[in-house]
């Protein structure tokens, strides 16, 4: 007997299934992930920017390894160098202290001068302009340097044509406040030089950047002492030494060099100058890792000769990452 298969029932599949799929060159909706390429000049700036980075580190580390050296600063005469630069002086500066928030901080030093007012190392006046003529009586600006002085003059003629009447205020003397008898030379516009000279004359007395710039820093400070009065104010905005190591073997390391340059000794401890004074600190900020230092300071009853003191309450420890700009 014949044995019989089982029926298989055949699906017939669509014509159309039977088509190869569509490749994406076909015209797929599937799409390749394109691969960017990095611009050229994006490649540049970045190996410029490593470059420099290397260069400077490089420099930087050479500079920290040599020693520091030993040199006399006596043997610069800082009024020659503010003599020949005087003229490029403010172009220089400019950028540097708008940059570094310095312009910024001698507004707001400026601004705190009222009653007779003694402006001391004025340079090429760059204070000039942050004067508020309503709470000044009397402004005598005073500079070792002629060159620096004559460039003063030529600024305040262009603020006294302001609403103040500065030419009536204002008086400009070249000379040394570091001398012997300083407090019976300089004196306030209409005040006789030898009246009150034991207890001071003028109610502000001003610095920006003026320790830096003298041979006899402690000598400078406590004779602007001498010249301000007891209830009177004597403000600083000073740079020298940081908070950190690092930052001070920079400067030590280039000192001589830059006052030669310059005119300025920028590593010098202004914290331990103040200190020894004598004068009252009232209050004390510091900026830019510590190396720009601002005191407000006033003449104490009892001032007289300078005291030995330690400087370790006058430099605080290193401060957080996050401050050190401060």
């Amino acid at each position: 007997m014949t044995r019989q298969l089982p029926r298989v029932n055949v699906v017939k599949l669509p014509h159309a299934s039977l088509k190869p799929s569509p490749s994406p060159s076909n015209g797929s909706s599937a799409k390749r992930t394109p691969t960017t390429a990095i611009p050229i000049p994006l490649w540049l700036a970045g190996f410029a920017f490593f470059g420099a980075v290397s260069f400077v580190g490089t420099k930087y580390y050479i500079l920290l390894s040599r020693p520091i050296p030993s040199f006399d600063p006596r043997t610069i005469n800082l009024v020659e160098v503010y003599n020949t630069t005087a003229k490029d002086f403010d172009d220089k500066m400019e950028r540097e202290e708008y940059w570094w928030g310095i312009l910024n901080l001698r507004k707001r030093l400026a601004r705190m001068a009222q009653g007779d007012v003694l402006e001391s190392a004025v340079g090429t006046g760059r204070n000039s302009e942050f004067f508020d003529g309503k709470k000044v009586k009397s402004l005598v600006l005073v500079d070792e340097s002629e060159g620096m002085l004559d460039i003063c003059k030529e600024k305040w003629k262009v603020v006294s044509e302001g609403t103040h009447k500065w030419n009536d205020k204002v008086a400009f003397w070249v000379g040394n406040l570091a001398e012997d008898g300083v407090d019976q030379k300089v004196s306030p516009p209409d005040v006789d030089r030898q009246a009150d000279a034991k207890h001071g004359k003028f109610d502000t007395v001003i610095q920006t950047m003026g320790l830096c710039s003298t041979n006899e820093p402690d000598k400078l400070l406590r004779n602007l002492g001498k010249l301000v009065k007891e209830d009177g104010q004597i403000l600083l905005l000073e740079h020298g030494k940081g908070y950190y190591d690092w930052i001070n073997k920079y400067l030590d390391v280039q000192a001589p060099d830059h006052a030669q340059r310059h005119g300025c000794w920028w590593n010098r401890d202004i914290g331990a100058i103040v200190e020894q004074s004598g004068l009252e600190i009232l209050d004390m900020k510091r900026y830019t890792l510590g190396t720009t230092w601002w005191f407000v300071l006033k003449r104490p009853a009892n001032f007289a000769e300078p005291v030995e003191t330690s400087n370790e309450e006058m430099v605080p420890k290193a401060k957080s990452w996050w401050e050190v700009w401060r």
